[in-house]
């Protein structure tokens, strides 16, 4: 059994070296590029224990769909810089200009780099305790340990995983692991998930706070729908706050005219699922001002129940989602174009360690001149030093011996500050852990 699934896997890994090879110069959509990469992603996860559905998350991330600079020019779809690397590197403009990038051979070299950068390094040793099938505590300990710097890419890659149904192949993967036939299994899963949700809007032209704007599928053009109307792109996506031009990966609201910075409704009470963004999409109202008047930073988020201001200011900010309602379906159902748009200043945690794939960038990811990319990456936003508060977040790695009760006696904060601070489902904690210990200390 073991040696007919290792040729098979080499099979798929030749398969795959092909058509990479053909799609170079082809734009890829999410899907087509999560067809051609799930196998890679089910072998690595047989290799290395790495869910499938983590990495393809990962992937489609850190490469825009495979339709980033350095996937298509160095074959690195995970962001993954040179520090501790020998081989082939690529120059590029990223935090800093002409940054050291690793360059692989293939894509697939890729691929098991990153699965071995994950596998071997002691800083996410304790993600591997976790079942591969829980990708919600692997998105957010990816994040707790210092993978990224934007403070919403544990959301992000749940948003990914949920919209694209990725845990299909990490089921897959472990039916493969048993020797099980998974003929026919995709389309099992398939049809035990939730159709879509019929819209609630009209078709064509209509207003939302006497302002114009267009409910559009999945997939729809943006530069064709700016020339449609006639619209500069670039004044469309500022126009609803969005920092990349890629086809919507779900249906939504697009304006054809600048929101307001003021609501039609004094309020709005959050639903399960919503976001600021797709707030300020509903209520036509433009998203630095959404935030703006309830005195809350980029990148929060409000908890489901809470009242956010319309007009005016609000008299103190909501309470925001803790980390039980990370479990919510489509906690943020809108964060694949949610960006944070022109004028806004943008918030983060603690910057990512040099050693990990970048994840930070400004709103517009600057690109070597010779080579610009062709979509800009919304994921991408520079993180500041420190908190809005002018304030240091201070962070603890967890050693054998360490609990919640003796951090919180440690760092004089409480239990469940700790708890809510890292998202933690519970008080277990694990050696390896990297935990913010204090979120508000000078």
């Amino acid at each position: 059994m073991q040696t007919q699934l290792s040729a098979r896997l080499i099979s798929i890994m030749l398969l795959v070296g092909v058509t990479t090879a053909h799609a170079q110069d082809q734009l890829l959509t999410t899907e087509a590029y999560i067809q051609q990469y799930k196998h890679v992603a089910i072998a690595e996860m047989i290799r290395t224990g790495v869910p499938a559905s983590i990495s393809l998350a990962q992937a489609i991330v850190e490469s825009q769909s495979g339709n980033g600079w350095l996937a298509r020019n160095a074959n690195n779809h995970f962001g993954i810089k040179c520090k501790n690397w020998t081989g082939p590197t690529v120059a590029y403009d990223d935090d800093q200009p002409h940054e050291c990038f690793r360059k692989y051979a293939t894509a697939v070299d890729s691929w098991r780099d990153h699965s071995d950068f994950l596998r071997n390094n002691p800083r996410y040793a304790f993600l591997f305790q976790y079942p591969p099938t829980d990708y919600q505590d692997w998105a957010y300990g990816l994040k707790q340990a210092g993978y990224a710097t934007n403070p919403a890419y544990a959301q992000m890659l749940i948003k990914v995983i949920e919209d694209y149904h990725l845990q299909q192949y990490t089921l897959e993967g472990l039916a493969l692991e048993k020797g099980q036939d998974t003929a026919g299994m995709a389309a099992a899963i398939a049809s035990t998930l939730p159709a879509p949700a019929a819209s609630s809007y009209p078709s064509g032209v209509f207003t939302i706070n006497h302002r114009k704007v267009i409910y559009v599928p999945a997939g729809t053009s943006l530069f064709t729908l700016a020339r449609q109307y006639g619209i500069k792109l670039r004044k469309l996506l500022r126009d609803n706050d969005l920092t990349s031009d890629a086809p919507p990966a779900y249906p939504m609201l697009i304006f054809l005219q600048t929101k307001k910075k003021t609501g039609a409704h004094l309020s709005h009470v959050v639903q399960p699922g919503e976001t600021m963004y797709s707030i300020a999409q509903q209520e036509g109202i433009r998203l630095k001002w959404l935030y703006k008047r309830n005195r809350m930073q980029p990148g929060d988020e409000p908890a489901a129940g809470e009242t956010l201001v319309l007009r005016g200011e609000a008299s103190h900010p909501p309470h925001l989602a803790k980390a039980t309602s990370r479990r919510e379906a489509g906690l943020f159902s809108t964060i694949m174009n949610a960006a944070v748009g022109p004028g806004v200043d943008s918030t983060s945690g603690a910057n990512a360690d040099v050693s990990a794939p970048d994840t930070g960038q400004a709103a517009l990811q600057p690109t070597p001149p010779s080579a610009p990319d062709r979509i800009p990456n919304p994921w991408k936003r520079q993180a500041p030093p420190s908190q809005p508060n002018g304030r240091q977040i201070i962070y603890h790695t967890v050693v054998p011996g360490d609990t919640l009760y003796s951090l919180a006696r440690k760092y004089r904060v409480s239990v469940q500050q700790l708890i809510d601070w890292n998202h933690l489902s519970g008080t277990t904690i694990r050696a390896g852990q990297r935990l913010i210990v204090n979120a508000s200390a000078p």
